[in-house]
């Protein structure tokens, strides 16, 4: 596997991580992922969280 490959795939598991965390946070989530926001990282939640807040609107 090429290196340019698996830092996409690291960057999409960071993001699907980052989702999870902001979904686990909602009062009305369909799961709870205590892990998640640790997994994703500081980048990955400051990217996701406004389209994903932006989104549920």
């Amino acid at each position: 596997m090429s290196e340019n490959l698996e830092i996409k795939v690291s960057t999409t598991a960071k993001l699907m991580a980052a989702a999870r965390a902001v979904e686990s946070q909602w009062s009305d989530a369909l799961f709870a992922d205590p892990l998640a926001e640790k997994l994703a990282g500081t980048e990955a939640m400051r990217s996701a969280r406004p389209r994903l807040e932006e989104a549920e609107k």
